[in-house]
C-alpha cells in the first residue's frame, strides 16, 4: 500500500474508523484518526486509552504488508445514550 492510500483513511471527513489488516493476519483498529501516523514505507499504531491522550506503547508495521483496509463500525454509545434522538427527546 502507498502511503497516500492510509492518509486518506486517516484524513477522511468525516472520519470512518477502520481495521488496518495485515499479511500475516495482525490487525489494527483504527477508532480515530490519533492512533496512526504514516511515514514513507512504514505506519505507527499508538495504542492509548483516549484520543489526545499519551500513549501507553506503539508498533510499527510496513506498509508493503498490508493486506488490506476494511471499515469498522463506530463503538456503540455508552449506556443511556442512543446513536439517535428520539422525536420529542
Amino acid at each position: 500500500m502507498r502511503a497516500g492510500d492510509l492518509i486518506g483513511y486517516k484524513r477522511a471527513t468525516p472520519f470512518q474508523p477502520f481495521r488496518i489488516v495485515m499479511n500475516d493476519g495482525h490487525s489494527y483498529d483504527v477508532r480515530h484518526p490519533d492512533l496512526v501516523d504514516v511515514g514513507h514505507r512504514v505506519g505507527i499504531f499508538f495504542y492509548r486509552r483516549k484520543p489526545k491522550e499519551p500513549f501507553d506503547r506503539w508498533e510499527t508495521f510496513s506498509l508493503t504488508l498490508i493486506s488490506r483496509i476494511v471499515s469498522i463500525e463506530r463503538e456503540d454509545p455508552p449506556p443511556g445514550e442512543s446513536k439517535r434522538k428520539r422525536k420529542g427527546a
